[in-house]
């Protein structure tokens, strides 16, 4: 009997060597949902406006704070730009290379 096993494991692993085909779907987060986190989350809402309110930031480089949100950069980049101590063209031109990269790596993984 345990010879017989052999053979029809043997068996089918020799007809299992064909390639199959495995469709790989990944869940898209809406783009919006970055937004929905900053805006209706309280915690983040008080945690952000206290970090902008004890640092002492000119309103163009709030404006770029602003700008990165609404370009969908994750909170941990948010709060480099916000501790990075730049003027606001070095913050826009940040924003704009981190933007680049972000719409890369997404390029690549889709």
């Amino acid at each position: 009997m345990p010879s017989d096993f052999l053979l029809a494991y043997q068996v089918v692993k020799e007809k299992r060597k064909e390639q199959m085909e495995i469709e790989k779907t990944e869940k898209k987060e809406a783009p919006v949902g970055l937004l929905k986190k900053i805006f209706f989350s309280k915690k983040y809402n008080i945690n952000l406006v206290d970090r902008l309110t004890r640092k002492e930031l000119q309103v163009d480089q709030m404006k770029q704070i602003r700008r990165a949100i609404s370009l969908g950069l994750p909170e941990r980049q948010i709060n480099s730009l916000v501790n990075c101590n730049k003027d606001a063209d070095a913050m826009s031109t940040i924003v704009d290379i981190a933007v680049t990269l972000m719409k890369k790596n997404k390029e690549a993984k889709g």
